[in-house]
């Protein structure tokens, strides 16, 4: 019996007959949405689990579900070993050789003799090449390997970054998430740690909360540094070094900092994010099947992994809407060890359990397999609704599982324990128990169908290599992009300013590895005052009230000079300060052998020294031409306490006149610099020691008309991250610094917000949108569709530089008064007619995007919905159409029944026949003609009907067999028909445009601005570098509108 192509029905196998040993004809579907409470599949070593599961799999992308595969072992990745020609040549590059020789054939004769039993067995299951193309096609297959290069690398960093949705309203399921990461991350060190029990738990899940509310995202670097420095004070009752003394955070920081100091610690930050959204779909909307390879791991980095992919997954799971239909289906390979039965609490048992109880809600179907079913919480699974169960290989695997099973079930399971013993006992491979909560009739034997996949077996790194060669280099190529898009192109130097170059101190090397950390050397188990790491991605807040302890009698003095300076604070309401690497106000990467502590203490000596004269006052020693200049403590605490700007009051009126004064932030290496107020003047010795300027740029800003704001941006991109994005962007392992200066570049700045309200679509949102021109002409027209720049939070904006920098000249039109006015209105009309809100509309849906969902999440959601409302016609036909095979099934049975009879009938007529025609020859003899020639007359004409009416029944017959299986096609074609409409539905995306009111047109700033950039000289080149990035959502690119 051919099977039904059909939606949300998954072509698994067919009945088995134990009696006859042989398949049944009766095909065995399965229901999509029965695989949203959750499957086990259980079977030894050559049982044909790995071949059910990816049949399995196989289906599901076949019904447009995308899938997480979690393969410790390597098995899934067979998924990508779909030939649909089925020629050899397909086959030769992955057939196993050693298989070749045991078998005394050639590579190329085995691979000829492989692809012909594919061939055979495919065909005797009724899968043609078509359908294999299909499956190869609809979706994109992807093997990603945590830790290693060989298939697509992985960044765990999104898992500590601060959740999208915020920290309030979603308190326990954060904190759920931040157990399970902390969890994970001690035991990646060896340390098994139970939370609210072990204070190591305790301080990094403290660590985690803190910066979480206050949306900010951490590194392993950042979690190191607060390990040692917390940025809080108490911890309970105890202040922190009594809950866990400093010495013994120190040890735990070491333990940490060992996983990033290892060599193959890049291959753990750079890659594709565990973005659940990017790794289920493609930006298009095309499902995808993420596989993730751990078969190189060890078993701390294994389960680490796990614990990161299932905490992600919950985070996402809270991001849904409520759904009956399949929405993914998270694999699981192996499960062994990962949810074993109390008191053993692995980190990954515990999200698993999670999932295991809520994401059926949610449409997620998960799979769990395994070899070993005598190491399962049977009570954790009692939650799966359908049970896969193969060859066992012992009489106490068999027992283990009866027992669970029978332990798990409840009143309303109808789990027949004596039914699924007689059912497991003697299992051939291949076949299997299916016991389906979903279905009435009760658990049966079914024969997994042939694979469209090869399965080969697990394939090597070097084979996963090959398979993702093209993948691997798009992504690749997207990093780099990302990577350098905020580099500046190399600026040309033109004409340079002469200046002085000092000479070269002759302890210090000028050769800077920029991807390393320069340290003075530590004495074991001694807890130095952390310096704030330069790579770090997001702001620290200064900690100006938590005392910071004096630093242990042990420790040198250059470690004093650092313990002495201002630690964070935790009670800091308002954005944090960048950090130092951030800031990088002057940022100067330290050489080799010339530590931060030693030009600390050289600032100490010179500031203890008696005053000198001018005259004869030297410069301090500063190679990179980098200023050492700061601002007094009580001039940054002054700026730090002006008012920041209130957004609202920019929908009144825009500003005239320059911003408060920005919150004290810090500068790299350097002492503390106020951004609020103007640094001291630099003096002739300090000047001559900072690298030639490019043409243009002089130490001394212009003096500008008193009507006329100026604003100088935050600077986000620091000198060493700018310059490993030059780096990345040009291939370069490392590089020669020699030589930096902040910049300030002039621009015409205008940044514009703009509200749109809109009943029809609900949508309620606010635009930025910001310029920057680099050219104002006295005279003439603004392009200002391009010139749009990011925007940037108007608290990050401040009135004053933030460190030494040389400055631009502002162009002509920028200086003049009654053009600046101009310009000022002509921006304000050119965003109120350019800029729409514009919203992806589905029609037939009636389905409107929201103002900061991406094009994929919107195509996402609208094919969920077209799914539900696909299930939803599918139900309704198959139905309708169940009745009218009952029907035909009925008259069918009838028709048979009644051919059964006149097959009777005709036997016993055929006897009458023979003994009439017997007796008509003895009445011949004895003269009675008349009687006997009518009787065998009469015999005949009943054989006759008779014949003529089973003639007639098997006509019945076959006419219902024709019609039933008319019918059957009609039902397939039909449930096609609805298929392919609703993903044509799901397709469909219009425009939809929100036009604002020009009162919902604000100014929030507009005058000069200036752009930080960095002027650096590597491996003896000169080029400039952009430090500025906006720290706001970016709008949609405005174009001109007449």
């Amino acid at each position: 019996m051919p099977f039904i192509e059909a939606p949300t029905s998954f072509y698994l196998g067919r009945r088995y007959d134990p009696e006859n040993q042989r398949l049944a004809d009766e095909v065995v579907y399965y229901d999509s949405r029965d695989l949203t409470t959750h499957a086990v599949v259980v079977g030894m070593t050559g049982s044909g689990k790995t071949g059910m599961c990816i049949a399995l799999l196989e289906e599901a992308v076949l019904d447009g579900v995308p899938a997480i595969v979690i393969d410790p072992k390597g098995d899934i990745t067979n998924l990508l070993l779909n030939f649909p020609q089925l020629r050899p040549e397909d086959f030769a590059p992955w057939v196993n050789r050693s298989d070749a020789e045991r078998s005394g054939m050639s590579v190329e004769q085995y691979a000829a003799e492989v692809a012909q039993q594919w061939r055979t067995g495919l065909a005797s299951w009724g899968i043609s090449g078509a359908r294999m193309a299909v499956a190869k096609n609809a979706a994109q297959y992807s093997i990603y390997t945590p830790g290693s290069d060989a298939g697509l690398p992985v960044s765990i960093l999104a898992s500590f970054q601060a959740p999208r949705e915020g920290w309030e309203g979603n308190e326990e399921f954060h904190r759920e998430q931040i157990s399970g990461v902390v969890t994970a991350l001690m035991a990646l060190i060896g340390r098994q740690v139970e939370p609210v029990r072990d204070r190591e738990h305790v301080l990094i899940s403290n660590i985690f909360e803190e910066a979480w509310r206050r949306g900010e995202d951490l590194s392993l670097e950042d979690i190191i540094l607060r390990v040692q420095n917390p940025p809080f004070s108490r911890l309970g009752v105890f202040d922190v070094n009594t809950f866990f003394p400093e010495r013994e955070r120190f040890r735990l920081a070491k333990e940490l900092n060992q996983i990033i100091a290892a060599p193959s610690f890049q291959t753990w930050i750079r890659g594709e994010a565990l973005d659940m959204r990017r790794l289920l779909y493609t930006p298009e909307g095309k499902p995808r099947v993420a596989i993730f390879y751990l078969a190189h791991l060890t078993e701390n980095e294994r389960s680490f992994m796990i614990t990161l992919i299932l905490e992600n997954m919950l985070a996402w799971m809270r991001s849904l809407s409520g759904t009956t239909s399949l929405r993914a289906i998270l694999y699981f390979d192996e499960i062994f060890g990962h949810i074993p039965p109390a008191p053993r609490n692995p980190p990954t048992k515990k999200p698993m359990l999670r999932l295991l109880k809520t994401a059926r809600a949610f449409g997620i179907g998960l799979v769990l397999a395994t070899q070993n079913p005598g190491d399962l919480d049977y009570k954790g699974l009692a939650n799966a609704g359908t049970w896969f169960i193969g060859k066992l290989q012992t009489e106490n695997d068999k027992r283990r599982i009866l027992g669970g099973l029978e332990a798990a079930a409840t009143a309303d399971s109808k789990l027949d324990i004596r039914t699924l013993d007689r059912l497991i006992s003697g299992l051939a491979p291949r076949v299997f128990v299916l016991h389906n909560v979903h279905n009435d009739g009760g658990p049966i034997l079914m024969h997994s169908r042939w694979t469209m996949s090869y399965l080969r077996g697990p394939l090597t790194r070097q084979q996963v290599r090959l398979l993702m060669e093209a993948q691997r280099q798009s992504l690749e190529n997207q990093l780099r992009q990302q990577a350098s898009a905020l580099d500046l192109p190399t600026m040309p130097t033109g004409a340079m300013a002469p200046r002085l170059t000092p000479p070269e101190p002759p302890a210090i090397s000028h050769s800077v590895n920029l991807t390393g950390t320069v340290a003075a050397p530590e004495p074991a188990d001694t807890p130095p005052q952390p310096a704030v790491p330069r790579t770090s991605a997001r702001p620290t807040p200064p900690q100006a009230s938590v005392p910071v302890p004096p630093p242990p009698p042990d420790l040198p003095d250059e470690r004093r000079l650092v313990a002495s300076q201002p630690s964070p604070s935790p009670n800091e309401s308002a954005r944090p300060a960048p950090k130092p690497s951030e800031t990088g106000s002057s940022v100067m990467l330290t050489p080799p052998r010339f530590s931060l502590f030693d030009r600390l203490r050289q600032e100490a000596e010179q500031r203890s020294a008696p005053p000198a004269t001018p005259s004869s006052q030297a410069a301090p020693s500063n190679p990179y031409g980098v200023s050492l200049t700061h601002t007094p403590p009580q001039q940054a605490s002054a700026a730090a306490s002006a008012p920041p700007p209130n957004r609202e009051s920019f929908w009144q009126a825009p500003p005239s006149a320059p911003l408060p004064a920005a919150p004290e932030r810090y500068s790299g290496d350097t002492m503390p610099v106020g951004t609020g107020h103007t640094p001291p003047k630099t003096s002739t010795s300090q000047m001559a020691r900072a690298p030639m300027l490019p043409s243009g740029y002089e130490m001394r800003p212009v003096t500008l008309p008193s009507g006329i704001a100026q604003y100088f941006l935050p600077i986000v991109i620091s000198l060493q991250k700018a310059i490993k994005q030059w780096e990345v962007r040009h291939g370069v392992v490392e590089s020669t610094l020699g030589g930096s200066q902040l910049l300030y570049r002039p621009v015409l700045f205008a940044q514009v917000a703009v509200r749109y309200l809109d009943r029809k679509s609900n949508a309620e949102a606010e635009q930025h949108w910001a310029f920057h021109v680099p050219e104002v002409p006295i005279a003439g027209l603004v392009r200002w569709s391009q010139h749009q720049a990011p925007p940037v939070a108007l608290e990050d904006l401040s009135s004053e530089p933030q460190g030494e920098a040389a400055y631009g000249v502002p162009s002509a039109g920028m200086t003049d008064a009654k053009r600046m006015r101009a310009l000022r209105q002509e921006v304000i009309d050119f965003v109120a007619r350019s800029a729409s809100l514009v919203l992806p509309y589905n029609s037939v849906l009636n389905l409107y995007g929201k103002p900061n969902e991406s094009h994929s999440e919107f195509i996402n959601r609208v094919s969920q919905i077209a799914r539900e409302r696909r299930d939803a016609e599918i139900d309704a036909v198959t139905a309708r159409a169940e009745k009218t095979f009952a029907d035909l099934e009925l008259r069918l049975q009838r028709a048979i029944q009644q051919l059964e009879g006149e097959k009777s009938a005709l036997d016993e007529l055929r006897r009458e026949d023979l003994y009439t025609t017997g007796e008509a020859i003895m009445s011949l003899l004895r003269g009675r003609t008349s009687y006997t020639l009518s009787r065998v007359s009469r015999a005949r004409r009943f054989k006759k009907q008779s014949q003529e009416r089973m003639s007639a029944a098997e006509l019945t017959i076959q006419q219902l067999e024709d019609q039933i299986e008319a019918e059957q096609q009609r039902l397939q074609n039909t449930l096609n028909e609805i298929n392919e409409k609703w993903r044509k539905i799901a397709q469909t995306v219009e425009e939809y445009r929100i036009k604002p009111f020009k009162k919902d047109v604000a100014l929030e700033a507009f005058g000069i601005g200036w752009v930080p950039l960095w002027f650096v000289v590597l491996n003896n080149q000169p080029m400039t570098l952009l430090g500025f990035d906006g720290t706001l959502a970016g709008a949609p690119r405005l174009e001109d509108v007449p």
